[in-house]
């Protein structure tokens, strides 16, 4: 009877103990449960309002995701709040903990990456809707993408490890070991990577436009990759360029400022000349040359008082870049027809010099000039 009273004594003192602890766990599931019932209402409503209202793409998936993950944070958390409670003992608490802890941590990591891949692309390539990507623009966006969840789950294991109290000196020693070591043997491309990194964050020059290198090669750019820069010539020849050395010469870039692509063309007349008359003479042309465009309209401008010219330069709009020389001869043979009729000279290249010599010196030149003329 003793004995009896004993154990009724102890199973009432232990159910009181875990009292708390079985009502925590059967809260947790029913708050999961009702979370998974009615959060579908709820997820459905927010995918209509994101994918409809806020046009973000693929925002059903990503929510969906998010979803489902928040559901097992609600048991991770609610689980870590019974262990908390029960009367385990300090080891078991101890173990069981840090086993929620560490799923704990991989869901929030994983609710990073969902979260990142949804909006870190459009953060990076600071596009519109509807506006095509550059595939420069998204090679970039994907190491950048990569770097930060590579940089994401390496926190996290690292989180891991110090929650289990796992010496990780070795772990930091080695990655700053390997990474000098790849950087060494990669400096070459690492240093294209950079330079390729520069060229995207200034925008110096993007596909399409013009460029004239300093070796006055004039090329449009055709690719801009994540080693290097590819390069079309008017002779339909391709030059490929290292990021590094593009990132670190001087460039012009003929497409900026103006967003349309521009044929200039330099014109030399005699001083003689009208300058107005000139200038209504090569509006004329431009506007009279096929495949030069109206809007905005060419212009011309006085650019220098030359040596033995006065140097214009006319400035024409066109569609593209591939019918630059095209343009450019038809307009170079109608100034030459133009000027013929309207009697404005090119001058040739011309210098006057002036030699002074002293009087005895003038007399022998003068001598021998005329003995050469009476043997000839």
């Amino acid at each position: 009877m003793d004995l009896l009273n004993i154990l009724l004594h102890f199973n009432r003192e232990t159910i009181l103990e875990w009292l708390p602890a079985v009502i925590w766990t059967l809260s947790t599931i029913i708050i999961y449960k009702i979370y998974s019932f009615y959060g579908k209402e709820i997820r459905d409503h927010i995918i209509k309002f994101a994918v409809y209202k806020l046009k973000i793409k693929r925002a059903k998936k990503t929510i969906c995701e998010l979803h489902r993950y928040t559901a097992i944070l609600v048991l991770l958390l609610g689980g870590l709040y019974v262990i908390d409670i029960a009367p385990f003992t300090v080891e078991k608490a101890t173990a069981l903990s840090n086993v929620f802890k560490t799923l704990l941590i991989l869901v929030l990591a994983n609710h990073t990456i969902i979260l990142l891949k949804q909006f870190l692309t459009p953060l990076l390539l600071n596009l519109e809707q509807d506006r095509e990507i550059e595939e420069m623009s998204k090679d970039y966006a994907e190491i950048i993408k990569k770097t930060i969840f590579v940089f994401v789950f390496f926190s996290a294991l690292l989180a891991i490890m110090q929650l289990w109290s796992i010496d990780i000196t070795w772990l930091v020693t080695s990655t700053a070991v390997i990474g000098l070591v790849l950087g060494l043997a990669a400096q070459s491309t690492l240093s294209n990577l950079i330079g390729g990194f520069a060229i995207c964050a200034d925008k110096a020059y993007q596909e399409g436009d013009l460029l004239k290198l300093e070796d006055n090669t004039i090329a449009t750019v055709k690719k801009i990759g994540i080693k290097s820069t590819w390069l079309e010539t008017y002779s339909a020849s391709t030059i490929i360029i290292p990021n590094s050395v593009m990132s670190n010469t001087r460039i012009e870039n003929l497409s900026l400022p103006y967003n349309k692509n521009l044929a200039r063309i330099k014109v030399n007349v005699s001083y003689d000349s009208d300058v107005a008359q000139v200038k209504r003479v090569l509006i004329d042309i431009a506007k009279n040359t096929k495949k030069v465009l109206k809007h905005p309209r060419p212009f011309v401008y006085l650019l220098e008082l030359g040596d033995y010219a006065l140097n214009f330069i006319l400035v024409c709009p066109i569609p593209n870049m591939k019918h630059r020389l095209e343009i450019i001869e038809k307009i170079h043979c109608t100034i030459i027809k133009r000027f013929r009729e309207e009697n404005i000279k090119i001058p040739f290249p011309t210098q006057i010099s002036h030699v002074e010599f002293t009087q005895g010196k003038y007399s022998e030149l003068k001598e021998e000039v005329c003995r050469n003329e009476i043997k000839r």
